[in-house]
């Protein structure tokens, strides 16, 4: 064992960025829809019958993919880190005659510690085992020697032979204590009779609704009422409800549950002109309902009609049954619109509500732990009912038509199995005996000259013990930045419990986990950015240290107010909205506009991320809110607004020296919520939210709409700080974005003033005005990332 001791800069953090060991080249990397990301996945990294999760076939523990096809070299058969985290293995390839078919067995084991919510729970440790590396990157022993960290997208080296095949062996596992923080549970079904977890909820929003619950037939839609419709009819059976929002749309399944099978319900259109752009109009709706149900805020009502339930029980007012939540869902009598906030009926179960945190066993998740013999096959009765339905030969065809049957593969891909690692040299003789037997499985069984290859291979490629060893000098947190109290939270020792995920599902479902670390939110602050001076572009450059600290003081609450408003949802979302804030608010330093008296809208100075301006929006703010008036404390030139927006969202602090603009004193929840509120309620020309003018893309040209969004939709010369939020959107593109990284920099061009002050022209009349002149600038964007 290789003692060694990681020593990380103190600022290092963790992140739950993640993608795949495979990347794009650019202008292919951006996937903008779920289903465009798995589509894309499922090419890369597909389930064969030879090489898949969990089962190989000869019907043997699997517990990894073989990702194969890569053709040619450099970038074209490189594999790159899935995540930032720490080198806790690696071996070079010791040799590998591939004239014989044999595998390479250079490999590298990362370790990932991460988060997927608040608390303790949402600290977890996973790990990506990369085996059958024919080239180790220098950069990743170096990290191992040093204890340095490794990072998303890093390169970890070139592939080499597996199965005959130029490629890798890829795996994701945790230990049982991090598959119970990860899914909820350690075994067995998730718990329907209570709703999920509320500090790990990301991705979709999932319904059980119990046999009884009323259901209401009619063809009309709903009002805001609980009572608009009539002549309830009980379900008759158990139903389960999945919907998705994604780009402004919404999308609604149902599933019952038929001899142990979730069996999905045909489809059928749902009312076009109540699910019209749903997502976008959340917002309408919410303000809606709360001025029809005046002691509720509408703040309250869109998170209850966003997550099915209220997640913030700290800032946000608590909803009663009385407030309707209406779709309509497909059930084996047809669509009937359903009242998903309703009490339960007399003697029915109540509806409960859960996230794609709480991995649902209707979403085909299924943990595996029923295999008691350790001998290399895979022996659960639980996956054979899948292989080998009741009345089937149990055969090597039968297992080659299961293993590429789509609907046995699909289900077979969401299992989670507690199994022990193939690369355990203590038990390989143990574990391969299997394949010298003849059997249905294994027809023909290897002779005692090919067996003794087949262990010497094993003899290069097995490091089990070695991994462990290393690992576990490290039992709980490895990266120095979380705090000491905090240490704990993160469960890092491997023993013989250990899980494996199918990587690509793992990879995909993750990727739905609006959660950042301040780790990650600090990698979304540029290092440098470019600013115009005059006509000159001069580069303004954010330290590690100082972006890690604003970072510690904001990421926590960004990520509960993104989650709620949707700009973690997706990647240009989260691109557009920090490479807006970083010139609103100075890299979240200046969350207050001074009070400059000769403002035509003072007291109500821009505050907040995206900085509410004018009396207007604040009142419009503190509706949505449900801010109460104070109606006994002093206000001063809030009187009107009968509230403080010192208070509640942020206060300019004193001037410095030469009149720097000082740091505000901020309220952090008011800030975000604020913001979030902005973004959701904001309309331009024909765009519904921001929302709507962010999922249309992340060029330069999306870049600079946005822009003027937030602006007010001025000509292009009058967007303030325009280079900043192009330089930061390009930025946050390459830390976001699946793209092979560029070698040194690259290229952005774009419409603005000549000038950053405004220049004297002389109008047709002869009178001298100031106005900005528009030109063209190109600038090159060096690619230096925020690191330490």
């Amino acid at each position: 064992m290789i003692i060694r001791q990681l020593i990380i800069q103190s600022e290092q953090g963790i992140n739950m960025l993640i993608g795949p060991p495979v990347l794009l080249k650019p202008a292919q990397a951006q996937t903008t829809t779920q289903k465009e990301d798995r589509a894309w996945l499922e090419s890369m990294m597909p389930n064969r019958d030879r090489g898949g999760f969990p089962v190989g076939k000869s019907g043997q523990w699997h517990p990894g993919l073989h990702i194969t096809g890569f053709i040619g070299s450099g970038d074209n058969n490189a594999v790159w880190a899935i995540a930032d985290g720490a080198v806790m293995y690696y071996a070079e390839d010791k040799g590998t005659d591939l004239s014989e078919h044999a595998n390479s067995n250079g490999v590298v084991i990362i370790r990932h510690e991460t988060q997927i919510g608040s608390e303790a729970e949402g600290c977890i440790v996973y790990y990506s085992c990369y085996q059958h590396l024919q080239v180790i990157n220098e950069a990743i022993k170096t990290a191992y020697a040093k204890g340095s960290p490794v990072y998303r997208k890093d390169l970890i080296g070139h592939v080499g032979n597996v199965a005959d095949n130029s490629g890798i062996h890829f795996e994701i596992f945790c230990s049982g204590a991090n598959v119970k923080k990860i899914t909820g549970r350690s075994s067995g079904k998730l718990n329907l009779a209570k709703s999920g977890r509320k500090n790990i909820v990301y991705g979709d929003t999932h319904y059980y609704i119990p046999a009884g619950t009323p259901l209401y037939f009619q063809a009309k839609a709903p009002d805001y009422s609980a009572s608009t419709l009539k002549n309830p009819t009980p379900s008759t059976t158990d139903l389960y409800v999945t919907i998705k929002f994604e780009k402004g749309e919404i999308a609604i399944s149902s599933k019952l549950l038929k001899d142990n099978q979730y069996i999905s319900i045909p489809h059928r259109a749902k009312d076009s002109k109540f699910y019209q752009a749903y997502e976008y109009k959340l917002y309408n709706r919410a303000v809606k309902m709360g001025e029809q149900y005046k002691k509720i805020a509408p703040s309250a009502i869109y998170e209850m009609l966003k997550f099915g339930r209220i997640i913030d029980e700290v800032n946000t007012q608590r909803i009663g049954h009385d407030i309707p939540h209406w779709h309509q869902i497909d059930t084996p009598q047809g669509l009937a619109w359903v009242n998903l906030n309703a009490a339960p009926a007399q003697g029915a179960k109540p509806i409960t509500v859960f996230s794609d945190g709480d991995f649902p066993d209707w979403a085909d998740w299924t943990l595996i732990d029923d295999d008691s013999i350790d001998n290399g096959l895979c022996d659960s009765k639980i996956i054979h009912s899948l292989l080998y339905p009741a009345g089937s030969e149990k055969s090597a065809a039968a297992l080659q038509r299961a293993l590429t049957d789509q609907a046995v593969s699909s289900k077979l891909s969401k299992m989670i199995c507690k199994i022990p690692s193939e690369w355990d040299k203590a038990k390989k003789a143990v574990r391969q005996q299997w394949r010298k037997v003849a059997s249905p499985l294994n027809p023909a069984p290897l002779d005692n000259s090919k067996f003794q290859k087949l262990m010497d291979d094993l003899d290069k490629a097995c490091f089990w013990q070695r991994f462990v060893d290393n690992n576990n000098q490290f039992p709980s947190a490895c990266l120095p930045t979380v705090d000491n109290a905090s240490k704990a939270f993160y469960q890092g020792a491997i023993t013989e419990d250990v899980w494996f995920f199918n990587p690509r599902e793992f990879i995909l479902h993750f990727r739905k986990c609006n959660w950042l670390s301040e780790f990650e939110f600090t990698q979304l602050l540029p290092r440098t950015l470019k600013v115009l001076y005059g006509t000159q572009f001069k580069t303004e450059s954010k330290s590690w240290e100082a972006a890690f600290s604003t970072a510690k003081t904001w990421t926590k609450a960004l990520c509960q107010g993104f989650n709620k408003y949707g700009i973690l949802h997706s990647k240009g979302r989260l691109a557009h909205f920090i490479a807006q804030t970083i010139p609103e608010t100075g890299y979240l330093t200046q969350l207050a506009e001074p009070h400059l008296q000769g403002k035509e809208y003072r007291p109500y100075w821009g505050r907040g991320i995206i900085q509410l301006t004018h009396l207007e929006a604040y009142e419009e703010y503190g509706k949505f809110r449900g801010i109460p008036s104070a109606k006994n404390a002093p206000l001063g030139v809030y009187a009107k607004l009968g509230w403080d927006p010192d208070n509640l969202i942020a206060k300019p602090g004193v001037p410095g020296p030469k009149n720097k603009h000082p740091s505000s004193i901020n309220n952090v929840f008011g800030c975000i919520d604020s913001s979030g509120f902005y973004w959701i309620s904001k309309k331009i020309l024909n765009f519904t939210s921001m929302h709507d003018l962010c999922d249309r893309g992340t060029s330069i040209i999306d870049g600079v709409k946005v822009s003027k969004g937030v602006n007010g939709w001025v000509l292009d010369p009058y967007i303030n700080g325009l280079e900043r939020r192009l330089h930061a959107l390009e930025y946050c593109k390459w830390i976001l974005h699946d793209a092979i990284p560029p070698k040194e920099s690259v290229n952005i061009t774009f419409v603005w003033r000549r000038d950053s002050e405004k220049e004297k022209v002389t109008d047709k009349n002869g009178v001298e005005k100031k106005k900005y002149i528009e030109t063209i600038h190109s600038l090159n964007l060096p690619y230096i990332l925020q690191r330490p």
